[in-house]
């Protein structure tokens, strides 16, 4: 849960944000405790939802009209105040599918005629939580929450869950009837976007990124988009749009085998298809145009380096009411994993109030895992498999 923008429905808005409040208020006594001393954050609040419950504001217009009142204050700390302390939405076009636009806030009760809850409901988020990213660890909770103190939580809940454990004895929890794919169940080939939620919110990023793909998705802003191969990040990709053509421009960071390629081909064409119908679609590998986009040709052309891998079956795995953040992403991720195989499953979202968004990604993460059962630390024995990773 970082500080900010999310694609939420105006119920999850509710929910989340008194339980975002307390990071918010982290940034502001700490980023910038000294800008803001001896200032009174409260009547700044005040000021700036007075001027967006009046008309709609740029951060730019936002900024010069809390300078105004304020003029030996920093103008910037001054509009950080108000979006950390205000709930505020960006109208659209923002967050329209395919549409851009400036950036405009509104306050999110007179946008969505709702307040946020009164109280954050630790359980409703932790539950919520687990159907996107079970089973979990105390650990992987606090990681994507920006929160700690959350083991009394989870004790709470631990009649309502089904728990398990690693192969390093970390205690898992995890929503009973999750669905629990085969063991045997390959991962297809995934494209994420840029700062997927996937990649952020665990403890341990090592089961789907490597250290030295961490190193090469991670930018100075942000994170790259990138593709999965078998459930790990293998490479980067990025989208080159264009009015009657569209080329999909791919980075592995290691040698691909045939298999490995077709699949990176049948997904990608998926990908170009969804994002840029109509239009004629390539494929570049980085150092040309490999072929067209679903042709037998593209595939012909790879250079092939490494024996290609039997094929083997496929799984997907979907979820019901579940969400994501961290991401202005027209889906909603609901990722499930432990250890280096795991699964991963992916829901379309639904449009936040005042947010349309046309279509919903094409894609569910894929499915890989080895289970065996096992005694709780109670000794009894789990209501599952307990995820081994090799």
């Amino acid at each position: 849960m970082r500080s900010t923008v999310h694609l939420v429905t105006t119920a999850d808005y509710r929910s989340l944000r008194p339980w975002a409040q307390p990071a918010l208020d982290r940034e502001l006594d700490t980023a910038f405790k000294t800008i803001l001393t001896g200032l009174d954050r409260a009547a700044v609040a005040e000021s700036g939802r007075a001027l967006l419950g009046a008309r709609h504001l740029t951060p730019k217009e936002l900024v010069a009209a809390l300078h105004e009142r304020w003029p030996d204050r920093e103008p910037r700390a001054l509009a950080t105040v108000v979006r950390n302390l205000v709930p505020l939405v960006q109208v659209p076009p923002r967050a329209v599918w395919g549409v851009g636009g400036t950036t405009r806030y509104a306050t999110a009760a007179c946008w969505t005629g709702a307040e946020p809850a009164s109280a954050a409901d630790s359980e409703h988020i932790v539950l919520r939580y687990l159907a996107a990213f079970g089973p979990a660890s105390v650990a992987d909770m606090q990681t994507w929450a920006g929160r700690t103190r959350l083991r009394p939580v989870l004790e709470r809940l631990r009649p309502r869950l089904a728990v398990f454990r690693d192969e390093h004895g970390v205690e898992l929890f995890d929503l009973p009837d999750a669905p629990r794919p085969d063991a045997d169940a390959r991962a297809p080939v995934r494209f994420l976007p840029e700062y997927d939620n996937l990649l952020a919110s665990h403890a341990d990023r090592t089961r789907v990124i490597s250290e030295e793909a961490r190193k090469r998705v991670m930018t100075r802003n942000g994170m790259r988009a990138t593709f999965l191969v078998d459930g790990q990040v293998t490479g980067a990709w990025k989208l080159h749009p264009g009015t009657a053509s569209a080329t999909l421009e791919i980075d592995p960071f290691r040698p691909l085998t045939a298999i490995e390629r077709a699949e990176i081909e049948a997904e990608g064409a998926r990908l170009l298809e969804f994002a840029v119908p109509g239009a004629a679609h390539d494929l570049r590998d980085g150092t040309g145009v490999v072929g067209r986009a679903g042709s037998r040709t593209m595939s012909r052309s790879y250079h092939s380096r490494g024996a290609p891998r039997a094929p083997t079956t496929r799984a997907a795995r979907t979820a019901g009411s579940a969400w994501a953040t961290g991401r202005v992403t027209a889906h909603a991720v609901a990722a499930t994993s432990r250890g280096r195989r795991f699964r991963w499953r992916c829901v379309p979202a639904t449009p936040a109030s005042g947010h349309a968004a046309s279509g919903s990604w094409p894609w569910a993460y894929g499915i890989r895992c080895r289970s065996r059962r096992g005694p709780d630390r109670s000794g009894a024995r789990t209501r599952g498999p307990t995820r081994s990773c090799r």
